[in-house]
């Protein structure tokens, strides 16, 4: 791990060398200025790379900057889905940069096309539940940002408040909540729904016992469940989505599935909850045209 050496807030005025312009920062998917921890990233003279500060602010009222843990993280995380290693680390003006090549943000950048979206999608929730699984949790108050290289690999961008809090703690929850936020933000609300109502069936099939019958999705959860221990009932974690049509145990046979009423008003629309105490391989999913909802976060 970094050594998390402080500075004097005047470290961040340094600059990589003659020729780099400090670039102009916008505001991200929520609205809120970018780089006001690092001070944000310089452009090369040629204008084909990025100079990002691994020094930080560590909250808005740091009187110091603090070494971060990016180039720790990408390390340990390079070659995976989301982290290809499309960077190098440099020590400029004795300070230390991560460099990468003028890189492109989705869905910022509309020019990127919507061809590929699902593909970002699925890779940016994919790159998160894989960095969570590795102890990281990486974006603070923020959301994830995807980003496309010169040579046209997807990754997530911005690190910068990548830390390993205890894994064990309690309330350790990762980034899911940051992913789901950040399904809304890029249109995905419909996506973003069928996580959380995902998540809801959990939560109140392990309370079903105190839920009054019928007043919660999903509808009698305690008739389902009857012959199941409430103890037992807390393996049942894995939800999928029937979209297409309602199911039933009489003819859709899954080991360890329980079929749960859906409420067909709310969006998106949702037929029937499939609820397992194991993840579906990918036949029966594609047999019963389920979709994932919901599954355990590292």
């Amino acid at each position: 791990m970094t050594d998390y050496t402080t500075y004097p807030l005047s470290h961040g005025n340094r600059d990589p060398g003659g020729g780099f312009v400090k670039m102009e920062m916008g505001r991200n998917l929520e609205g809120t200025p970018e780089g006001f921890h690092t001070g944000g990233p310089w452009l090369s003279p040629n204008k084909e790379e990025v100079w990002k500060p691994l020094d930080a602010r560590p909250h808005r009222g740091a009187d110091c900057r603090m070494s971060t843990d990016e180039a720790v993280c990408l390390e340990e995380m390079a070659g995976t889905p989301g982290f290809p290693r499309n960077w190098r680390i440099e020590t400029r003006n004795e300070r230390r940069w991560l460099v990468r090549g003028f890189s492109w943000l989705w869905p910022q950048k509309t020019e990127l096309g919507r061809a590929n979206q699902n593909d970002v999608v699925r890779l940016v929730e994919n790159a998160v539940y894989d960095l969570n699984a590795h102890g990281w949790e990486a974006f603070g108050s923020d959301v994830p940002q995807a980003a496309l290289d010169p040579d046209g690999n997807w990754f997530l961008l911005d690190l910068s408040a990548a830390h390993k809090p205890s894994k064990w703690q309690s309330d350790w929850h990762g980034d899911r909540e940051r992913v789901i936020k950040w399904l809304g933000l890029v249109g995905y609300d419909h996506l973003a729904n069928l996580r959380r109502r995902g998540r809801n069936v959990v939560h109140n099939i392990s309370l079903s016992a105190i839920i009054p019958r019928d007043d919660e999705e999903p509808y009698r959860a305690n008739d389902v469940f009857y012959d199941v221990e409430h103890d037992d009932r807390k393996t049942f974690v894995y939800v999928y989505a029937s979209l297409n049509r309602p199911m039933s145990s009489v003819w859709a046979r899954m080991d360890g599935v329980r079929y749960l009423m859906a409420d067909i008003s709310k969006s998106p629309r949702v037929h029937t909850w499939a609820v397992a105490n194991r993840e579906l391989s990918a036949d029966e999913i594609s047999r019963f045209e389920l979709t994932p909802a919901y599954s355990p976060w590292p």
